[in-house]
């Protein structure tokens, strides 16, 4: 991709470079430090229970073979006697309950820990394909962080499901099965957990007169506008962007989001029409827009019925975009942060029907309007 300045596009795009390269090729020294922390206190702990035997007690005191211990019931109503041989299992299966803790967390940490030294690695020799003519701005984040919160997201699953299962497990032949497949399958969700959150590398994004360039889990791609959704989501600093037809997004600084914003409306709008003449469908997510008609989740209605686009607000859930038609009847709702481009719809739908996208606030480009002319000479579906 080439380089070159587009309207409103930062002015010190060799800085931003910069700095996002450096963001690439840096160590995440808190992330490495906090689970190195993790994993000395978890080895430590668990030297010291290496020789450490089950002691049975009774309201604070040891207790010697024959002895029993007196115990409420649940509603504490009346007193029941509890033998020895029941206490001694109920500290066996603690003690064995804080040794599986401790050897998982190490073994998460680790594989944390190793997670973040290969993507590092795998960043480094991202820089040669980033290198080439600079982009008019750049943004890049890391991604190591995720490795410590599945760590200690996995820790707090092994802790409760090992704990539970082998107390369960002390109730005898049935109970020890139920109790020992909750041990297991909470430390295997607990590792599947830690994998999944394993840190892909840093994120970098590149803005260039063409498109964007990507840099995400090892591999670096050019992508076309065309192909660009973006989701400016609550404010700058949650914007997101995503390929169409892929499943992750990647997140943008609050500068890079409104790039993004930026290009993406002016490319979109500028070939909107023109695309859906030829009888291309122009894909928002769970909206897709024809030439002809409008699809909710499915549901399709024809432009010229359409009356209007609003946000809904429901208890307890997400806030919606409502699709209605000009009498008034619901098409249907989405969830409005899974809408992307919203601006671009919001445009090409003033220029087609005459209605706008309630909220939107207009164009994401300074001197633009969405309620001028279309940029080509396909007219509107409907008359003012």
């Amino acid at each position: 991709m080439s380089g070159g300045t587009r309207p409103g596009m930062s002015d010190e795009p060799g800085r931003a470079q910069r700095e996002a390269i450096a963001v690439v090729t840096s160590v995440p020294v808190a992330a490495l430090t906090t689970l190195g922390v993790v994993a000395v206190l978890a080895v430590l702990g668990l030297l010291g229970l290496v020789d450490r035997q089950p002691q049975p007690f009774c309201q604070g005191e040891a207790m010697a073979p024959g002895d029993t211990c007196g115990r409420r019931g649940r509603r504490s109503v009346r007193t029941f006697q509890v033998s020895y041989e029941r206490v001694l299992d109920e500290a066996t299966g603690t003690l064995l309950a804080q040794r599986w803790c401790l050897a998982a967390v190490v073994v998460m940490a680790v594989v944390a820990i190793a997670s973040i030294a290969v993507a590092r690695r795998r960043d480094r020799r991202l820089v040669l394909d980033l290198a080439g003519p600079g982009p008019t701005y750049a943004h890049a984040s890391r991604t190591a962080w995720r490795g410590v919160a599945s760590v200690l997201g996995g820790s707090a699953l092994v802790a409760v499901t090992v704990g539970l299962g082998l107390r369960i497990a002390i109730g005898g032949q049935v109970a020890q099965t139920v109790g020992w497949s909750i041990a297991v399958l909470g430390t295997l969700a607990a590792l599947v957990l830690v994998w999944r959150g394993r840190s892909r590398g840093s994120e970098y994004v590149g803005i260039y007169r063409e498109g964007v360039r990507l840099a995400r889990r090892g591999q670096v791609r050019d992508v076309p506008w065309l192909a660009v959704h973006h989701f400016p989501g609550s404010s700058a600093t949650t914007s997101r962007l995503a390929v169409i037809g892929e499943t992750g997004t990647v997140s943008l600084g609050g500068a890079t989001g409104g790039e993004v914003g930026v290009a993406v409306w002016q490319t979109w709008t500028s070939t909107a029409l023109a695309r859906l003449a030829a009888g291309e469908r122009l894909d928002f997510g769970p909206l897709v827009l024809t030439g002809q008609e409008l699809l909710v989740g499915g549901e399709a209605v024809a432009l010229l019925e359409l009356g209007s686009l609003h946000p809904v607000t429901r208890r307890k859930e997400p806030v919606a975009l409502q699709v209605t038609t000009r009498t008034g009847a619901v098409v249907g709702d989405v969830v409005l942060a899974q809408v992307p481009n919203l601006a671009v719809l919001d445009t090409v739908l003033g220029w087609l029907v005459k209605v706008r996208v309630t909220g939107v606030g207009g164009v994401p480009y300074t001197g633009g309007s969405s309620t001028g002319v279309p940029p080509t000479g396909v007219p509107p579906t409907r008359a003012e």
